[in-house]
């Protein structure tokens, strides 16, 4: 019976003696599209919010813009489409948006954004969005959030015979 409690106890003793450990862990993900058929954010600015700066002076919402897209498609002309109203909300208050991109407005309709001549190269494309200017009585306080959530498509290519 000796012999049976001294390893035990050895091995209570070593797990009394253990450094302390801390686990952690990171996501991470890659998204690479076909040569045939793309549309991306030029960096990194769309997987970041975006604020839409408020001056107290004029009482307006400073646009985002600067920021670019890249796009391509051998197979034709890309769309564009929003998949639903573009809004920021703060409670039961709204601020409508207005998104463009390559300088054509977005709604809900697919609208072509690039001609198909022009996508069969690499081509970058300006994007905006900016906020419907405040009524008579401006807009009211909050802290608004939103999500603009786009749908881009070109035609399928066609397989020969």
């Amino acid at each position: 019976m000796k012999y049976l409690v001294i390893p035990f106890a050895m091995l209570a003793a070593g797990s009394a003696f253990a450094n302390q450990t801390v686990s952690k862990s990171v996501d991470v993900f890659a998204n690479i599209p076909t040569a045939e058929f793309y549309v991306e954010q030029d960096g990194t600015w769309m997987t970041q919010p975006q604020e839409l700066v408020y001056n107290a002076v004029t009482g307006a919402l400073r646009p985002f813009d600067g920021q670019r897209m890249v796009a391509r498609s051998t197979a034709g002309a890309i769309q564009a489409r929003l998949d639903s109203a573009p809004i920021m909300t703060s409670g039961s208050d709204s601020i409508g948006l207005t998104v463009s991109v390559n300088n054509v407005t977005l709604s809900t309709v697919n609208a072509e954004i690039l001609s198909e001549d022009d996508a069969k190269n690499r081509t970058f494309m300006p994007f905006k969005i900016e906020a419907v200017a405040a009524g008579t009585n401006g807009y009211a306080a909050g802290n608004y959030q939103g999500t603009v959530n786009m749908t881009f498509e070109t035609p399928v290519p066609t397989v020969g015979p």
